[in-house]
């Protein structure tokens, strides 16, 4: 029936899914989301059967508050990012696939895959894969908590890369004179829905809507 959306803002519009209100009516979180993105997700939920109400919450925030229960799940979440958290399950099917580019400032030289380590990361809180980035480093590692801080990191030379979707970079490189540039793919990643378990029940039901709608 249709696919997500390359176009809209994939890591950096983190949803969430807060406590049912009443049988199979979820509230989800977007974090800066696209419009595009949302109203795909939305035809998903319709699939399922499942009412949906958007509120905004942080990447960090809202994955931990549904570990806690505190909401009902999250979601564009790689399986590695609920690894420490056994309240948390995901839903087989992919919401999106994305890829991954090492990206630095337009005055910068280009750094290749295999140099990573030797160069100083700037990465963004919540966005887990970093943690493998930061692992690598034999220069140290920076974060912070929006796109826009990393770019300044990076314009200040407080930092050497950072690695990114091409949907947050483009987003920058339209609000700033200073432009990111792509060197070399890093890696692709799903993403998915995830669920607190006292709403597993309703992983069948959005697994079938999302292989309805990606066919």
């Amino acid at each position: 029936m249709g696919s997500i959306t390359n176009g809209a803002i994939i890591l950096f519009s983190v949803i969430s899914l807060t406590q049912l209100t009443h049988a199979d009516a979820i509230n989800m979180g977007s974090y800066n989301i696209s419009i595009q993105l949302k109203q795909e997700i939305q035809e998903v939920w319709n699939l399922a059967g499942i009412e949906v109400e958007w509120i905004e919450l942080p990447a960090e925030r809202s994955l931990r508050e549904a570990a806690r229960g505190q909401l009902a799940g999250d979601i564009l979440r790689t399986p590695e990012a609920i690894k420490p958290y056994p309240n948390l399950k995901l839903i087989p099917t992919p919401a999106a696939t994305r890829q991954l580019f090492i990206y630095v400032t337009e005055d910068s030289h280009c750094i290749s895959l295999k140099a990573m380590s030797n160069h100083h990361p700037v990465g963004i809180n919540g966005f887990k894969y970093f943690l493998k980035i930061y692992s690598q480093s034999e220069s140290g590692y920076s974060e912070v908590r929006k796109p826009q801080d990393l770019l300044l990191m990076l314009i200040t030379k407080r930092g050497d890369f950072t690695v990114l979707p091409s949907t947050i970079a483009k987003d920058l490189n339209a609000k700033n004179k200073t432009q990111l540039v792509s060197c070399e793919t890093y890696a692709t990643i799903n993403l998915h829905t995830v669920l607190h378990r006292q709403h597993w029940h309703l992983i069948p039901k959005l697994d079938k809507a999302y292989q309805q709608f990606l066919r």
